[in-house]
């Protein structure tokens, strides 16, 4: 050991160039680190929906591909913007971690509920439906509910739709740079958020096919 750090301190004193490199691309290295982190903070939540998006349609014996795999990443990447921008309110690192990981508590817990709707009735139900016969749901079918949520089948899916929440909660720290927003990136997500939502409406009335899925096919998407 002792002869490797002496060989180590005449070779930086032979070569001091090499060092002065390394440290300069060290310190090169840093701000693309920091510029990676910003970018990918953004798009964690939006990520997060399109993943369980997929969860779910391919749970529910729907395959998206193509056009039908664009309008949902274009409306996942929207919901995912005004989600990161409501949680950037918060004034410290912090506090913008503790409402995003709510954030990611609470979206799979959506998307377990109409999960387990759709298991039971065979029927894709929105959100308002689904809640406003919650009491009906829960007196009625309780057992039913309760046996499919604690199935092998349902104890999956449920691990599934919380995996990007388990990385966020473990890698967050990480991942997430937390690093609130000036104010003309808020207005240049503004504009990307109209044109992907522009993009979206398009496409479904463009083609007939998804037009008449997202209109009257099911309201969950």
């Amino acid at each position: 050991m002792a002869n490797t750090d002496a060989e180590l301190r005449s070779r930086t004193r032979e070569n001091p160039r090499s060092v002065r490199r390394s440290a300069g691309n060290a310190e090169k290295a840093a701000p693309n680190r920091n510029r990676l982190r910003r970018i990918l903070s953004r798009w964690l939540l939006a990520i997060a929906i399109f993943f369980d998006e997929l969860v779910f349609k391919f749970s529910t014996s729907v395959r998206p591909a193509g056009f039908n795999l664009l309008i949902i990443a274009l409306y996942s990447a929207v919901l995912g913007m005004i989600l990161w921008l409501l949680a950037s309110i918060a004034k410290t690192r912090k506090g913008n971690r503790k409402v995003k990981k709510i954030m990611l508590l609470i979206i799979p817990l959506l998307f377990c509920i109409e999960y387990f709707i759709y298991r039971q009735f065979k029927v894709f139900y929105d959100l308002h439906t689904i809640f406003n016969g919650a009491g009906h749901m829960l007196t009625g079918f309780w057992k039913e509910t309760l046996k499919l949520v604690f199935s092998l089948s349902g104890l999956w899916h449920i691990f599934l739709f919380y995996i990007p929440t388990l990385v966020y909660f473990i890698f967050g720290h990480r991942l997430d740079a937390c690093k609130p927003p000036r104010k003309g990136l808020r207005l240049a997500l503004a504009i990307q958020m109209v044109i992907m939502l522009l993009a979206a409406w398009l496409l479904i009335r463009i083609v007939a096919v998804y037009h008449n899925t997202y209109s009257l096919g099911f309201t969950f998407s």
